[in-house]
């Protein structure tokens, strides 16, 4: 099964600054991971806004593996809120990354 993970950030200077410190540990653990996360990216107003959240594509048997795989990211402590949405293609024919 496909799912989107919607994470807004906890925008409290500590947590940004926290987020800004763990960015190398949260790539790698993406990284680690590409098997079931294969695309993930920040959330901003603008290209020049602060990231107020990620989106993460995530190949998994159901709902718990999700939230296991957002428990063990380095930046899940700095998260306000995580949405986890079952996702599927709309049309075959369209790729999926």
């Amino acid at each position: 099964m496909m799912f989107v993970v919607l994470a807004e950030n906890d925008m409290s200077p500590e947590h940004v600054a926290r987020r800004k410190a763990l960015m190398d540990a949260h790539k790698e653990y993406l990284l680690k991971n590409l098997a079931r996360i294969p695309t993930a990216g920040p959330l901003r107003e603008s290209l020049e806004a602060e990231t107020i959240g990620g989106m993460w594509l995530v190949k998994a048997e159901n709902k718990a593996e999700v939230e296991a795989l957002l428990r063990e990211d380095p930046f899940f402590p700095t998260r306000k809120d995580c949405k986890i949405l079952h996702w599927a293609k709309a049309l075959p024919e369209m790729a999926t990354i």
